[in-house]
């Protein structure tokens, strides 16, 4: 378990739940493996502040893994956080109290996810800048995607 730090940020979903939703029922219906994107590109995320992504894990036996790599471009010593939990826990962690996370690491600049998913259901994937006191970090995200069923 962890606990997030002070974080007075706006929320802000790089995609709808509905969309996000829509894409895993249509990967539950496939035979074989299935990739959904969930991130690629750049973001700009200010001091005391995290951007998410939300994503579904499909209902998979075969398990699926969230990879992707995470890279701080600009920004004070470029170093973000990085975690992932599911909504409700989220939800917990925006509001500063105790939530349970799948992944988390601490301030670095290159993360690399490989990150099993043990069960389905809604997802965040945060990179939080939280921590730091004035500077802006940019972000790039590369291939962030969910494998299931491999």
């Amino acid at each position: 378990m962890t606990s997030r730090p002070h974080n007075s940020g706006v929320h802000r979903a790089w995609r709808s739940m509905a969309v996000a939703a829509a894409i895993a029922t249509i990967g539950m219906t496939r035979s074989g493996p299935v990739t959904f994107h969930v991130a690629d590109g750049t973001q700009e995320i200010k001091a005391h502040n995290y951007y998410s992504w939300t994503f579904d894990v499909p209902n998979s036996k075969a398990g699926c893994l969230l990879s992707g790599k995470i890279t701080v471009l600009a920004g004070g010593q470029k170093d973000v956080a990085v975690l992932v939990m599911t909504s409700d826990q989220f939800t917990n962690w925006q509001n500063d109290h105790q939530a349970q996370v799948f992944f988390s690491t601490g301030r670095e600049t290159v993360i690399p996810l490989g990150v099993k998913m043990t069960g389905s259901g809604t997802y965040k994937l945060v990179v939080s800048n939280a921590f730091s006191m004035v500077t802006t970090k940019v972000i790039q995200t590369q291939g962030v995607q969910l494998h299931c069923g491999l």
